[in-house]
């Protein structure tokens, strides 16, 4: 194989995995796409979150979900999903 070639080829894989929804790369911090899609329909109808910037899975295994409308800590309830208001420090 050439370098160009290997060289095109990586930066396809590369720009490819890079593509989709932030749910579809939540399981990098430890929250299933499935949770991620659900969170994202309760915050946006609960808190009329817009944007979503990113999910956690926190120790206490809750999802810690920031959006544009602020951070909130997720845990299901009941069938519900619950959302608590936190502060992300760094």
């Amino acid at each position: 194989m050439r370098i160009t070639t290997l060289a095109a080829t990586l930066i396809a894989a590369g720009v490819v995995a890079g593509c989709g929804t932030i749910e579809d790369s939540a399981w990098t911090n430890g929250v299933s796409r499935e949770e991620a899609m659900d969170v994202s329909r309760a915050v946006q109808a609960q808190k009329h979150a817009h944007q979503i910037y990113r999910y956690e899975r926190d120790p206490d295994g809750s999802i810690i979900v920031s959006t544009d409308v602020g951070d909130f800590s997720a845990r299901r309830i009941g069938g519900r999903w619950e959302f608590r208001i936190v502060v992300i420090t760094s």
